[in-house]
């Protein structure tokens, strides 16, 4: 895990599950880095920064589950109706708790409904050469996005993500 701290930390306390696993001092000689070694164990870690023993910055990983749902998440609410305008969707795979599956790379199929259109789906994976205008994305890290551009009219356009064994997920952009 890499976590940014402030530059004036002077160390940085490692919490594992509510226990500390260390703290080490960093610094300009340090390259403001502290190096931990750690088991691995289901849950919480924890990375405090610290300035004279007052936490100041922290960073928390969790360990997520089995993946049950997909969660989709719109840069905005409501765009123009207007071709050139889009609305960018994130799509992730979550657990019961929310907390993003990274491990999960599964195909996730697109239906969009209404006044608009499916632009393009995607994800960062640099070996997916796929097209970006098939409504179907394989997820990289647990996550894949949806491009959605009005068609020129008023109304509501709405995205579903399914894919095979979890609960798909809706969401409608309005256009104005």
């Amino acid at each position: 895990m890499q976590v940014a701290v402030y530059s004036r930390c002077d160390s940085v306390r490692l919490e594992l599950n509510g226990k500390v696993i260390g703290e080490k001092p960093v610094s300009a000689a340090t390259k403001l880095t502290a190096k931990f070694d750690v088991p691995y164990q289901p849950g919480e870690l924890r990375a405090v920064g610290l300035i004279n023993g007052k936490a100041v910055a922290k960073t928390t990983l969790k360990t997520a589950g089995p993946a049950k749902e997909l969660r989709l998440t719109a840069d905005r609410s409501a765009i123009r109706a207007d071709r050139n305008d889009l609305s960018y969707v994130t799509v992730e795979v979550v657990d019961k708790n929310g907390s993003v599956v990274p491990t999960v790379a599964i195909p996730v199929r697109f239906t969009v409904t209404g006044v608009g259109e499916l632009a393009a789906a995607g994800s960062s994976a640099p070996n997916d050469a796929s097209s970006f205008h098939v409504p179907l994305r394989k997820t990289y890290d647990g996550r894949a996005l949806a491009i959605l551009r009005p068609a020129g009219d008023a109304g509501k356009i709405t995205l579903k993500a399914e894919a095979d064994g979890l609960k798909a997920a809706t969401l409608v952009i309005q256009t104005r």
